[in-house]
């Protein structure tokens, strides 16, 4: 769902920065198809001998299949996978290979190709797709028509304990690609305002450490996270850039290399210029990143699934990879702000909304969302485990920047998309309703169907959800 907050109009932007600070010419799936052959080599060698081994001692025993010149090995090779041919060698090579492929994909993608290519980390995360920038809404509404239809019980996660990081530092991120000129000049001020930290590379070609997918990682992860000092973010760097395994790993550390990465960002988290740069840039994103944010937190809950909620998150939280995520997370505090918006009726959900108006530092907003949405589930079970989905009109100058569907028929979310260049301004841009009356248990408010206006529906709170009021079924 995050892609519905990428502007995919701006990837030629995003690509032609990512080359000139990297140098990186490849494509994603050039450096996937690399990392996929360094992980079969180094790391799961053993593993593909044993293969081979079992293949030629398969081959042997089908005397049809020892010349393997011929193109018929492959149907062979097939039929085997199928279980087509039963013996207990071929019965271990298809189990051995099923094993290995996982493995394979999961230690060349996540785990070493998402922290070489830094075109735009948001779209670095496990189960996406770093090259595919950006959702459109009717491409979105497809895949949630055959969600409902193929795996209505699946699991619908924004965090996990594996993520690389948390739904709303991608959400903030995300906010960077509807401006492109200006993440662009941030980039150029804050390499100036390093200029100096840099480290002569012990090469003859003039390079500099640290490398540029790495420099630009750095600032991608500063900005996303912020703020956030040198001790969450030298474990988080140690941990890139041996992942990454370009100019150091796990088993083969390079403490030169190393060193200047880390001397680097301590000089650039002590420059009063860069902090500043930060600073504004965030300032500046924010409240579209926390727009993205609920935006997201309120598909979880709507679309076809059953969500997920990983520890801490029911409040903003900016963490990174593990051990990043893996914090202690104050419940204490959680359990208090929950009783603060637990209404009993609509004097106490106005008050409740009021509280959650107030709140600009701990994410109430998104703890209300993700309250109100599971009461919501709690009371339609069946209508979101079974509900078709259908998507719903948009119209209006603005019409591009909300995704709007029903769960049965009697069930509505509205999800702003693109918040910054949205500018809570949707001029005459509607949704059509299905008729009859609709209780928002988001905002308190009661809306008949029909052509709405998504100014006055997002007036009171920024995302909708509606529910079909009784006597109105």
């Amino acid at each position: 769902a995050l892609g519905l907050c990428i502007e995919q109009k701006n990837e030629p932007a995003f690509d032609k920065l990512f080359r000139q600070i990297s140098g990186e010419e490849r494509s994603y799936h050039e450096i996937l198809t690399e990392k996929k052959y360094l992980i079969i080599r180094e790391l799961l060698g053993s593993d593909i001998n044993r293969l081979v081994s079992l293949l030629t001692e398969i081959c042997g025993r089908h005397r049809r299949y020892r010349d393997y010149s011929r193109e018929e090995l492959f149907a062979f090779l097939l039929r085997m996978l199928l279980l087509e041919i039963d013996g207990e060698h071929e019965h271990e090579f298809v189990a051995r290979l099923q094993q290995i492929t996982g493995p394979v994909m999961a230690k060349a993608a996540e785990d070493t190709a998402f922290y070489c290519y830094t075109r735009f980390t948001a779209l670095n995360e496990v189960g996406g797709e770093p090259d595919r920038f950006g959702l459109a809404p009717q491409v979105f509404h497809e895949l949630m028509k055959e969600r409902a239809h193929t795996w209505p019980g699946a699991m619908l996660a924004s965090s996990t304990h594996d993520t690389k990081r948390s739904e709303d530092v991608r959400s903030r991120l995300a906010v960077l690609s509807e401006m492109p000129e200006r993440w662009e000049s941030f980039i150029t001020q804050m390499r100036e305002a390093t200029t100096e930290f840099r480290k002569p590379a012990p090469t003859a070609d003039g390079a500099e450490y640290p490398d540029g997918a790495t420099e630009y990682l750095m600032y991608q992860t500063a900005v996303g996270a912020w703020p956030i000092e040198y001790d969450r973010l030298q474990p988080y760097l140690e941990k890139a850039i041996r992942e990454a395994k370009q100019y150091s790993n796990w088993t083969n550390v390079d403490p030169d290399y190393e060193a200047a990465v880390f001397t680097f960002l301590e000089s650039m988290l002590s420059s009063e210029t860069c902090r500043d740069l930060i600073q504004e840039l965030v300032e500046e994103i924010r409240e579209a990143g926390s727009m993205n944010s609920l935006s997201l937190t309120l598909l979880k809950f709507a679309c076809p699934g059953v969500p997920d909620i990983y520890q801490g998150n029911e409040l903003w939280d900016f963490s990174l990879v593990d051990p990043d995520n893996r914090r202690p997370v104050d419940y204490e505090l959680r359990t208090e702000l929950l009783e603060h918006i637990t209404p009993d009726d609509e004097t106490e959900l106005a008050e409740a909304l009021a509280a959650v108006r107030a709140d600009s530092e701990h994410g109430l907003a998104k703890l209300w969302v993700t309250r109100q949405a599971l009461h919501l589930r709690r009371r339609r079970p069946v209508l979101f485990l079974e509900g078709e989905y259908q998507s719903l009109d948009v119209s209006g100058e603005k019409a591009g920047h909300a995704v709007a569907f029903s769960r049965g028929g009697k069930v509505v979310a509205v999800a702003p998309r693109l918040p910054y260049t949205l500018g809570n301004d949707w001029g005459d841009t509607t949704v059509q309703l299905p008729q009859g009356r609709w209780f928002n248990v988001l905002s308190g408010e009661v809306v008949a169907g029909g052509a709405v206006s998504l100014q006055e529906l997002c007036a009171a709170f920024p995302v909708a959800l509606l529910e079909k009021a009784p006597g109105s079924e």
